[in-house]
């Protein structure tokens, strides 16, 4: 099945709920169908469905006229009648339009162009639509729609192909800057090269490409060296609950000097040593730090004086 006639069916689905337009609303579809579409079905499609909704409708006032000349019940069965043979008439025609639809129409435009769905409902069916099928979105939407942790999803493939792999996204640290990115597309869409460095109120931004992004840091691991996740090891320790200086501590003692004396205690053992220490006075576990890893509070003493001490930062990744 095409895109088109997953939409033809949708908005069938949609026109269920909805009444008989007059002739009104009729004639204002006909007046949004181009004449030179080139498509010569499409037109008559729609010609032939309001001349059907108009035939009916001058049906209708006919026996009114004449029902009014045999009395109020004579008028009352003629008006149900008419109304009944009205509507069938509209109904077939939209039937009969909506069969050739599938074959004729070409856009979501055609849909409305022949009466067959609302502007509201068309909106609602181009949405999901689009959802399905984003070639039919246009550059500024694939950008309003684009999850920098989700890149390789249908959005930012299709992005990823109008853009031609350059660089145009400018974040404000980890967060996506949709204004400054849209400045950067539409200065790519007319021509101009992508540029690594985009100048915005005399500020620099790096740019990225779909699928890139700057580095991402989180907090670092003082037993292993690995990234800490919502704070804990990759055993569960959650180190993050200790103070800075501490962790900093057992993490020159662990990676940058690798003491023997270290080895004495298992992950969660000293963990728990510290805590403890630390849940009875504030800054406890850093003195017993230092007691327990000499060496290595000499070696914190030393960076200290250069303010070069570990950040306990490491990146999960980026560009």
């Amino acid at each position: 099945m095409t895109d088109i006639e997953k939409l033809a069916a949708h908005a069938a689905t949609l026109r269920t709920n909805r009444g008989p337009q007059d002739s009104r609303s009729m004639a204002g579809v006909a007046a949004i169908l181009p004449d030179d579409s080139g498509d010569g079905c499409l037109a008559e499609d729609s010609r032939s469905l309001l001349n059907g909704h108009s035939q009916a409708n001058s049906n209708l006032k006919r026996r009114r006229a004449k029902g009014s000349n045999g009395g109020e019940k004579s008028h009352e069965i003629t008006r149900n009648n008419g109304r009944t043979k009205s509507s069938g008439s509209l109904r077939s025609g939209r039937d009969a339009a909506s069969a050739r639809l599938k074959g004729n129409a070409k856009s979501p435009r055609d849909l409305l162009a022949l009466g067959a769905i609302t502007g509201a409902e068309i909106g609602a069916t181009v949405a999901m639509a689009s959802l399905q099928n984003p070639a039919m979105l246009k550059p500024d939407q694939l950008l309003e729609r684009y999850d920098p942790e989700e890149p390789a999803n249908a959005i930012g493939r299709q992005l990823g192909v109008v853009t031609g792999g350059k660089r145009f996204l400018v974040f404000d640290e980890d967060s996506l800057n949709r204004e400054l990115s849209k400045a950067e597309l539409h200065r790519l869409l007319r021509g101009f090269p992508d540029r690594e460095i985009a100048i915005f109120k005399e500020i620099p931004h790096q740019t990225f490409a779909v699928g890139h992004r700057p580095q991402r840091y989180t907090d670092q691991c003082p037993w292993d060296g690995l990234a800490l996740y919502n704070g804990e090891s990759n055993d569960g320790v959650a180190w993050i609950r200790l103070p800075k200086p501490t962790r900093r501590l057992i993490f020159i003692a662990s990676q940058l000097l690798a003491l023997p004396e270290l080895q004495k205690y298992a992950e969660l053992e000293l963990f728990r040593l510290l805590a403890k220490a630390e849940s009875r006075r504030k800054g406890s576990s850093f003195i017993i730090a230092t007691r327990l890893f000499p060496s290595a509070f000499i070696q914190y003493r030393d960076y200290e004086r250069q303010e070069h001490l570990p950040p306990l930062k490491v990146a999960i990744g980026g560009a």
